[in-house]
């Protein structure tokens, strides 16, 4: 049989179909015979584009961080407030996709999100802040919205406004923090 001129499938849509399936059905349901099956090529065809289900799931978390404003303000904002945007964005990225929460916990050993905290890093510098700060202040700020949405999701799932405001002003403690140490 001859190989098709144009592909069947490409790497953004089998990752975008795969984010649906994480989102309805949760990590488990994902596998590459399913997407196969659903896209109407064999297992092989997926793995030309893919080394394995893990690059496919690393794919649909970067997916959701790219369009989630995590650090979606002007560069003359104050980087602090960018800062809370970038967590607030964070917080929200997981609460709408609650089953990559995994894949946001191990994600420096996955690279998920690598880019994105790079040109977090760069534009914070731009505005003024150290890297030397910025680094740990992003850790503590990704620490602080795993443990948020988890302990969310270990109660009824939604977050009230009085949750939402101590979200924020942990936050904002963590960014001052980093802000006013030497």
């Amino acid at each position: 049989m001859a190989r098709p001129t144009s592909p069947l499938i490409t790497r953004d849509a089998v990752v975008e179909r795969a984010l649906e399936v994480i989102d309805s059905e949760g990590l488990e349901a994902l596998s590459i015979r399913r997407l196969g099956r659903e896209f109407g090529v064999s297992s092989a065809a997926l793995y030309h584009h893919f080394e394995n289900k893990e690059e496919i799931v690393t794919g649909a978390a970067e997916l959701a961080l790219r369009r989630t404003p995590l650090l979606d303000v002007d560069i003359d904002d104050d980087p602090q407030e960018m800062l809370v945007r970038g967590a607030h964005g964070l917080r929200d990225m997981l609460n709408a996709h609650p089953a990559l929460m995994p894949v946001l916990v191990d994600r420096r050993r996955l690279g998920v999100g690598d880019r994105l905290v790079e040109r977090a890093q760069e534009r914070l510098e731009r505005a003024g802040l150290d890297r030397s700060v910025t680094g740990p202040c992003l850790d503590m700020l990704e620490r602080l919205v795993i443990g948020t949405v988890y302990r969310s999701a270990l109660t009824d799932g939604s977050a009230g406004e009085a949750e939402k405001a101590a979200f924020d002003r942990a936050a904002r403690g963590v960014v001052s923090s980093f802000s006013s140490s030497p």
